[in-house]
């Protein structure tokens, strides 16, 4: 196995999980241990739906506990302040996702956030790249908080590969901001993975996309 990137104690840890290729690596990483949570946010996010179905799966099938938090509230009025509808109503998604996980962390008696974030993250957002991430990990440090970020010096097919070899089921993943039952192949983030899987030499394990 090429990748091996380190992963915090898992019954100290808190995994956000969003049913993607990231956090679904990440959680079977964990599996081979004990104790780690699954966290799902639903921010108001139009492929939520969807995605809690994902984590809701993953989690049976491995065997960790899951918990999913309703924020669609204060996404759906964040997303009414914007001056046109986005299918992720909140701009600085990263930065609430660590704001509201600490809280569950911290109500759980755990003390590490893990965040599957990659280094192609780094260069498409803003809330992922290694200044804005060392930025919040000195914040949540001064709480008594880590934040691991196990994945993000590899990029996208790197982690996949890494998953391949950990036996991830990639058709139980979701990865479309659009919400459809089949991933529609013409979002950036199915476009994002469509193109990591075919770097990663397992376009054929990947997938069926509609082309909605």
């Amino acid at each position: 196995m090429a990748l091996r990137p380190s992963l915090p104690p898992a019954e100290r840890s808190l995994l956000l999980c969003s049913g993607g290729v990231e956090s679904f690596t990440l959680a079977h990483a964990f599996a081979a241990h004990t104790g780690a949570y699954l966290l799902f946010l639903d921010y108001g996010q139009r492929a939520a739906a969807q995605e809690w179905a994902r984590v809701q799966r993953l989690g049976k099938d491995l065997r960790l506990e899951q918990g999913r938090f309703d924020l669609r509230a204060f996404g759906e009025a964040v997303g009414r302040l914007r001056p046109h509808r986005y299918h992720v109503p909140t701009p600085h998604r990263n930065l609430l996702a660590v704001a509201a996980a600490a809280n569950v962390a911290s109500g759980l008696g755990r003390d590490t956030l893990v965040l599957g974030t990659t280094a192609d993250d780094g260069q498409t957002d803003r809330n992922g790249n290694g200044a804005f991430l060392a930025a919040l990990a000195a914040t949540l440090q001064a709480s008594d908080l880590n934040l691991a970020t196990p994945l993000a010096q590899y990029g996208k097919a790197e982690v996949i590969r890494y998953g391949e070899d950990l036996g991830v089921p990639w058709e139980m993943s979701y990865s479309c901001i659009l919400g459809y039952e089949t991933h529609c192949g013409r979002c950036p983030q199915c476009i994002r993975r469509r193109q990591a899987f075919q770097d990663a030499g397992l376009g054929h394990k990947d997938v069926v996309y509609s082309g909605h």
